[in-house]
Formats: structure tokens, C-alpha cells, sequence
């Protein structure tokens, strides 16, 4: 498609603390949930930043639908209780 860019933390971010800019660099936000995902707090943090900008998020996994939204709601209800951090 041209003229999309699309942005991968693991291939191109330098410096851990530009997370949160490089999510308002974005126009959506795209987030790969894998089990853990919610247990990565550089992920929560990615994932607040988005939620406060009011970001489009497009959620993408692998698997079947009702296993992975059940194990990826109760991954965050256990691990996201710290979105003012």
C-alpha cells in the first residue's frame, strides 16, 4: 500500500524511553496479543499511551476467538492495574 509505514518496537526502537512518542507518531495502533503480553509492562505502557490519545487500536491474534479474548481478558485484568504509572 503506499505511502504506509508501519513501525515495530523490536525492529526499530532505539532509546525504551521514546515508547509513549512513538505511539503519538502513530495514526492506529496495532497490538499483536500473544499469552504474556499483558505481563510486559513496556506493552502496558505502549497500550496506555494509545488508550490516552484516544488512538484507534487494532487488536490481532492467533488462535481460536474465545479461548484467546477469555486468556487475554483475565491476563489483563491481572496484570493492568497500573495505567497511572
Amino acid at each position: 500500500m503506499p505511502g504506509l509505514k508501519i513501525w515495530l518496537d523490536i525492529d526499530e526502537l532505539t532509546d525504551i524511553c521514546s515508547l509513549e512518542d512513538s505511539v503519538s507518531d502513530s495514526a492506529v495502533f496495532g497490538m499483536y496479543y500473544s499469552s504474556g503480553y499483558f505481563r510486559s509492562k513496556n506493552c502496558r505502557k505502549e497500550l496506555y499511551s494509545a488508550v490516552k490519545l484516544n488512538k484507534p487500536i487494532v487488536v490481532m491474534y492467533k488462535g481460536d476467538s474465545k479461548s484467546v479474548t477469555e486468556e487475554m481478558i483475565e491476563e489483563c485484568i491481572i496484570n493492568c492495574n497500573d495505567y497511572d504509572s
